[in-house]
């Protein structure tokens, strides 16, 4: 049986997760998900961005808009997340290695 990882997602929620993808998921979503939980702040600050997220769907959703344009629009929110993930992914490995790199001298 594959070897597990307790791993803490931003939003204050645990995954148990196999140790070859905990690995994999820590290194490409430093920013998301670490082995130690995160600051009660962040955690807050990562619920209300998700509930936001959900008010804006469900407002969308109630527009009487177009399905298509509904659909269109939820696409577009959830890309402008994925972009800012990614930054602050790129951001959170740099710092990493500038921490590493100070261990190393």
């Amino acid at each position: 049986m594959p070897e597990k990882m307790k791993l803490h997602h931003i939003d204050g929620s645990t995954a148990d997760i196999d140790a070859i993808d905990a690995r994999r998921t820590l290194r490409d979503h430093p920013s998301e998900w670490s082995t130690t939980p995160f600051p009660d702040e962040v955690q807050k600050k990562a619920q209300e961005a998700a509930k936001e997220k959900r008010r804006a769907i469900l407002q969308l959703k109630a527009s009487g808009k177009p399905q298509h344009e509904v659909d269109a629009l939820i696409a577009e929110l959830e890309e402008f997340q994925q972009m800012e993930k990614a930054e602050a992914d790129k951001a959170a490995r740099a710092s990493k290695r500038k921490e590493e790199q100070k261990k190393e001298s």
